[in-house]
């Protein structure tokens, strides 16, 4: 090298050094001035770096700090766990160490919103988002980023990811202090820390969950999973996970706070499609395994090849009946037709000596039938497994139990103590015509007598044996168990999203369940927002949300927002609906000053696919709407979408009817107000408003805009910020798509394309700026809860936050 070269080198070599060492210094400075300004032994401190914000006077969007805890904590010379329920995060002043205040208008004594992403969960959670039936038994997985979090599933605490809400400042930097305790010496995480609605499509929680699960379709279980002596809970759900539930509270009064992932082969247990458990000793070789109950019509095998204390479940596949995957009997049908109904869901089974030879046999609550089949247990096959013959539906009185009309569920015991087996269900009334509900009020469990004492069990209907009432809620699985030790069998029931715990107040012989609708609520559980709408009903700036025709109102405090007072559309005593009588019947109303009045207007989306239009006749205090309403036409014709010529007793999809969803927007800037409707095959149509008197518009003849195949929602939002609405539209699939407006007045639309949303599963999308940062955010209420994904982290992800120190309490 030249001497000219090595003085060049030299010279940027120190300039770079001096760099160095002057942002350092920086940041040394910045750290020190970091007042402490909460009540907590030891915090983090965090920088993120700055960003232009363009003509943006704000913004909002997560960041993220990897953080590994046990490594900081060691460099202090400590030995023990955060405790992450004490975690705050404050944004500091950089100018002067003081707490910023929040931007949402609140104290900001709970600090920013934020969410602890636990190493312990695989942040690529491995999914089978499919069913068995259709892959042969095998289960087939794929990663979905932070799938794992969706569930009430606490970690180890020990390293992940943190995740808060930040706002920046442009061309600033902003420092973040972290303060946190610990856990005492040999604890043990107890319950979920606090989970914030940060805005990278995690569902919405709250301090107290709404529901316990948080997932639909629960199906609940009694076990001591890991040889405490306690009764725990055993949960499958919806999506084919199996979470075990810890019982943190004595043998008189158990308690549950959180879940934990059941694992099979070294990951996440994941049947598919639902997940109905049982325990049972399956194979005879004295430990417990599980069977787990399917879409569609399958029952799996896991065998324990560890121990009661310490399971370890090896995944074996189907259960299989004269060597082929078991399937229940689908008929006969109490409701449905059977041309419709041509497979089953999932089984709820139930191991039990139904026969009283000595060894275990298998009942089988069956979903379509509402039947409960019996598999007699003939005898060891390989591995010690049952060899089964279908014996038939189980009968009660003169013929074969049905539970009425879908989805039993069987628990068997011995309830009134008198040496006989008995039994409970669940079920499911389907198409009740409105002489039929008072009668299916009190069916929520079924009790049934048995009066054998060798032999198959004789059984008798009888009335359920509690006092209180019973939630409003069906898929209910009944488990029995003395759970607070006092001689009787206790009763845990989850239905849908909840579980019920129902104490028997009487005695071994004459059992009284103490029934109530109060279901488990753990911190930090999934709150769902109510929600099909969004609109500014009290013009206060602030986004309320709108479910059928109650508007509840925006609080107008911060994160996760609140809604707590309602308001009604509709005047006292009056409804808008256009029942069908015919299958899943539709209920769509949708808001909106469609005649341009001043009026707030309601449009309606029937099981037919037609749209009907109610106005606002309303003067001054008194409200008023055409309840009778017109429905309207397109081309001279009604508007027509979903299903056409198809038989309801033949056709799934007829059956379902349209499923018609709708939005309303100028789309095409000539001061009409126009029409997007979805229906049941994901067909998306743009009505024009061809013009009318306000009483009865007329519509051009429909432009497809696009299809995704399945039911979903469609809403509008300048996608763009062009100044024309564009069409956004989502799909129980998961299928997202955005149509660009092209802006020539034609309301010509592109082709879709995907908005890269996180991934979510069966989202609806509708556009609100949730936050009031400026920009619309997205809002999709899935089947896992009411998830919110920030526009700015959809453009450009977390911002990186920098881990500078850790600091232990002057």
């Amino acid at each position: 090298m030249n001497r000219a070269l090595r003085t060049c080198a030299g010279t940027i070599a120190l300039t770079i050094a001096w760099s160095v060492a002057a942002c350092a210094a920086d940041d040394a400075s910045e750290v020190s001035r970091i007042e402490w300004t909460r009540d907590a032994s030891y915090r983090l401190l965090v920088r993120v770096p700055a960003v232009a914000l363009g003509d943006r006077e704000q913004d909002e969007r997560p960041a993220e700090c990897v953080i590994d805890f046990k490594a900081q904590l060691d460099s202090l010379g400590i030995e023990a766990r955060p405790d992450l329920t004490s975690l705050r995060v404050v944004a500091c002043d950089p100018q002067t160490g003081k707490a910023l205040p929040s931007p949402t208008g609140e104290s900001d004594a709970a600090g920013r919103p934020f969410r602890w992403y636990d190493d312990a969960i695989p942040y690529e959670f491995p999914e089978f988002a499919n069913a068995v039936s259709r892959t042969d038994g095998r289960i087939v997985r794929r990663s979905r980023v932070r799938g794992g979090y969706f569930f009430n599933v606490v970690g180890d605490w020990e390293s992940g990811r943190l995740v808060w809400m930040h706002r920046p400042v442009t061309n600033k930097p902003t420092l973040y202090a972290i303060y946190f305790n610990l856990l005492s010496e040999g604890q043990l995480p107890d319950q979920l820390p606090p989970r914030g609605w940060v805005g990278d499509g995690l569902p919405r929680c709250a301090a107290i969950g709404r529901t316990t699960m948080g997932a639909d379709h629960s199906r609940v279980e009694l076990t001591d999973w890991n040889g405490d002596g306690l009764v725990d809970l055993l949960v499958g759900e919806h999506y084919g996970h199996v979470l075990w539930w810890p019982n943190l509270g004595t043998r008189q009064k158990p308690v549950f706070r959180y879940a934990r992932f059941v694992f099979s082969d070294g990951q996440p247990l994941d049947a598919g499609i639902a997940a109905a458990p049982c325990v049972v000793d399956w194979d005879g070789d004295g430990t417990e395994d599980l069977l787990v109950g399917t879409h569609w019509n399958r029952l799996l095998y896991y065998r324990n090849v560890g121990t009661n204390d310490r399971r370890q479940l090896e995944y074996r596949g189907p259960v299989e009946l004269d060597g082929e995957p078991l399937e229940l009997p689908l008929t006969p049908l109490t409701r449905g037709s059977e041309g419709v109904f041509r497979r089953d869901y999932y089984p709820v089974p139930e191991a039990v000596d139904w026969d009283g030879d000595g060894d275990v046999d298998l009942l089988a609550g069956g979903y379509i039938t509402g039947l409960i089949f019996f598999y007699e247990n003939v005898g060891p096959g390989e591995e010690g497994t049952p060899r089964l013959r279908l014996v038939g539906p189980i009968r009660a009185g003169d013929g074969p139990l049905n539970v009425g009309h879908w989805c039993a569920s069987p628990c068997v015991a011995d309830f009134d103590g008198d040496g006989s087996l008995d039994l409970l269900t669940g079920n499911m009334p389907m198409y009740l015509q409105p002489d039929e509900q008072e009668q299916h009020r009190r069916t929520f469990l079924q009790y049934f007598t048995g009066h054998s004492f060798s032999g198959p069990i004789e059984l008798e209907p009888r009335p359920f044996p509690g006092t209180g009432r019973f939630p409003h809620e069906r898929l209910a699985t009944p488990r029995a168990a003395d759970w607070d030790d006092d001689g009787d069998l206790d009763l845990v029931v989850s239905a849908r999203e909840n579980i019920y715990l129902y104490e028997n107040v009487g005695t071994p012989q004459r059992p009284d369940f103490r029934m109530h609708a109060d279901p488990l609520k753990v911190p930090w559980g999934l709150a769902t927002v109510p929600v099909d709408q969004f609109r500014d009903w009290n013009d206060d700036g602030h986004p309320d949300a709108v479910r059928g025709y109650t508007v509840h109102l925006n609080d107008g405090v911060g994160n996760p927002y609140r809604w707590s007072q309602t308001v009604s559309v509709l005047p006292p005593g009056q409804n808008i609906d256009h029942p069908s009588g015919i299958g899943d019947d539709w209920f769509w109303p949708y808001l909106d000053d469609f005649d341009q009045d001043g009026r707030v207007d309601v449009l309606f989306g029937d099981w037919f696919g037609h749209v009907w239009l109610h106005r606002n006749l309303s003067s001054g205090d008194e409200k008023q709407f055409d309840l009778a309403g017109i429905r309207l036409e397109a081309g001279g014709q009604p508007i027509k979408v979903g299903p056409l010529d198809r038989d309801p007793e033949k056709d799934f999809g007829a059956l379902q009817g349209a499923r018609t969803v709708l939005t309303v927007e100028d789309f095409d800037h000539d001061g009409r107000r126009d029409l997007v409707v979805g229906d049941t095959y994901g067909v998306v149509r743009f009505f024009r408003n061809a013009g009318g008197p306000p009483h009865e518009p007329r519509f051009d003849m429909p432009v497809e805009i696009g299809n995704l195949g399945i039911r979903g929602l469609v809403d509008a939002t300048d996608w763009n910020e062009d100044g024309w609405p564009d069409v956004i539209a989502s799909a129980a699939s998961g299928r997202v798509r955005v149509f660009l407006n092209d802006g020539s007045g034609n309301a010509g639309f592109g082709d879709g394309f995907d908005p890269g949303l996180p991934p979510i599963v069966q989202p609806r999308v509708m556009m609100v700026d949730l936050n009031g940062d400026g920009d619309e955010d997205l809002f999709l209420p899935s089947t896992q809860g009411s998830c919110f994904v920030e526009r700015s982290f959809l453009r450009h992800g977390y911002a990186t936050a920098e881990l500078m120190r850790i600091e232990r309490r002057p």
